[in-house]
């Protein structure tokens, strides 16, 4: 009987045993990470942020970069349209308007030109003349570079006959007061007027 339950006894110790070991197998199916594991994948987390923070400033260096360039563009395409816009503007229209400052700045030889005293009569005609003279040499600079040699020359022909015929028309004028104080007054007048209409005459038939 002592031997039955001794034997008894020691089948359940061994049951108990195996049951112990594999308890022990089960609690410990789950692999245990090392140290050197943990330092390998915070450096793969470590590598992905710095990637995604790298991979966001690079697109906010890029966009700065494409404005500034864009800003820069935009100057140089302003600065072209300003070039553009000051081609398009004719000499015929600058010389134009020239013309038109020119008689607007004359009206203030009109106090002298009506002041009845023939010395100032004749400074303001003398004055008319010569601003309306410079007017016309300047163009003529102009023509020069615009013109052919061609026509150029015809201009320079055509220029012979218009002077004898502003200093003919000039002679007729004064005639009327020939011998008289006003005599050189119509005559520098009559200049001056019909210096002033080949500034103008020029400018629209041969200026670009």
């Amino acid at each position: 009987m002592k031997k039955i339950l001794g034997i008894i006894i020691l089948v359940l110790s061994l049951g108990l045993a195996g049951c112990g070991s594999s308890a022990a197998e089960n609690t410990n199916t789950e692999p245990v990470k090392t140290s050197t594991e943990d330092k390998v994948e915070n450096k793969v987390d470590d590598k992905t942020e710095n990637k995604t923070e790298n991979q966001e400033q690079a697109k906010v260096e890029n966009k700065t970069e494409n404005k500034e360039e864009a800003k820069v563009e935009n100057k140089v395409e302003d600065k072209k349209n300003v070039g553009i816009s000051i081609q398009n503007i004719s000499r015929k229209e600058e010389y134009r308007t020239k013309l038109n400052n020119i008689e607007l700045g004359l009206k203030d030889l009109e106090e002298k030109e009506s002041s009845g005293v023939t010395a100032d009569m004749r400074e303001a005609a003398s004055e008319r003349y010569k601003r309306w003279d410079a007017a016309l040499n300047e163009i003529y600079g102009v023509l020069k570079g615009q013109l052919s040699s061609n026509d150029m020359k015809k201009l320079q022909s055509e220029e012979i006959k218009w002077i004898a015929y502003r200093d003919a028309k000039a002679k007729e004028a004064s005639s009327e007061m020939k011998g008289g104080t006003m005599e050189s007054v119509l005559y520098v007048s009559s200049l001056a007027e019909t210096t002033k209409n080949r500034c103008y005459e020029l400018v629209e038939k041969y200026m670009k």
